[in-house]
């Protein structure tokens, strides 16, 4: 679950009972009172009973409120689930000429309870809920896309904020096959401000071997590249080489080959690439020493994957980038690893 807030109180079982009228204990939980509640909390019930019945336009009317772009991409109805109650209403706070009124609402799914303060503004001869929406946050993670309910989106971003309506979510389903994610379902609240917690992936050795060979496919594309320095690739070459007896100088007509792929591990968190063993790959240039003649040259050269980071594409499938890149911080240059 996410993290408790200073406005915010769920309890594991119900002991309070409000005696002012609109809520009732009836079997150990609350439930919400008669039509003879006062409109604010009228209000609440409506749209609260629209979210739960995935009556997305119906919920956004009763809102006055239709958020567009990246944000609101989870107001689906394909997002929300019903897997939740509404175990109380109750308006709390209503001063003769103040501008709003507060009622307590009480939320469960399954064990879970929620609480908290809902304002309703008035305005214009009318009712509004201030804050209808729930905003949850999504850190930079090896997942490269969100996912709430049955909705997907790629997202590349450092840091992504989106509106849910309140209710219960599962933020990720994993693919059995590949990865799974530790992530449990959480029950959200109007106006809450929550963080989602998706640091833990546990990749299956499907899953691992796909890294391999996302690993062994980004190797052989800088292979291809027959370059003196391969931005952003596991090996290089300077403009020399240490060599024992000296430098190797001014290395020209360069082509590399793969001999051995390198064995890597995959960490839990971020997907990160360290080196079981590291592979190699052969160097074949122009170069001379010191004072020498150019000659051909072949030197074997190590594979250092400990800079690059797995990544889960919004497809399912696994892809491998530099570490920093989806953030902007890769280095531009190649290691050198040549030097022996």
């Amino acid at each position: 679950m996410s993290g408790e807030y200073a406005y915010r109180r769920r309890w594991s079982s119900v002991a309070v009972v409000f005696l002012a009228g609109t809520l009732v204990l009836v079997a150990g939980g609350l439930v919400p009172g008669t039509d003879r509640s006062p409109d604010s909390v009228k209000l609440v019930r409506s749209y609260l009973t629209a979210v739960k019945e995935r009556k997305v336009g119906e919920a956004l009317r009763i809102a006055k409120k239709r958020p567009s772009g990246k944000e609101a991409s989870f107001l689906k109805a394909a997002a929300m689930s019903g897997d939740w109650e509404i175990l109380g209403l109750e308006e709390t706070s209503a001063y003769e000429g103040a501008e709003s009124v507060t009622v307590t609402a009480v939320l469960g799914s399954g064990k879970v309870r929620g609480r908290t303060e809902i304002e309703v503004v008035k305005e214009n001869g009318g009712l509004r809920i201030k804050e209808p929406f729930a905003e949850v946050e999504f850190g930079s993670t090896a997942l490269w896309y969100v996912e709430i309910g049955g909705v997907r989106v790629p997202d590349d971003r450092l840091d992504g904020k989106y509106l849910l309506f309140p209710g219960a979510y599962r933020y990720y389903q994993g693919r059995p096959d590949l990865f799974t994610v530790a992530q449990e379902s959480d029950l959200l609240l109007p106006g809450e401000i929550a963080a989602a917690d998706t640091s833990e992936i546990e990749l299956t050795s499907r899953g691992e071997r796909a890294v391999s060979q996302a690993v062994n496919a980004y190797v052989d594309g800088c292979v291809g590249k027959n370059e003196v320095e391969v931005p952003d690739c596991t090996f290089g070459v300077g403009e020399n080489i240490r060599r024992p007896g000296g430098y190797i100088l001014g290395i020209e007509d360069i082509t590399w080959k793969v001999k051995e792929y390198p064995v890597v591990a995959v960490g839990t968190t971020g997907l990160s690439i360290t080196d079981r063993r590291r592979g190699t790959v052969e160097l074949r240039a122009t170069g001379a020493r010191e004072d020498g003649p150019r000659k051909r040259i072949t030197v074997s050269c190590e594979i250092v994957t400990s800079r690059l980071e797995a990544g889960i594409r919004p497809d399912g499938t696994i892809s491998v980038v530099p570490q920093g890149s989806r953030r902007g911080q890769a280095s531009p240059y190649s290691w050198e690893t040549c030097d022996g």
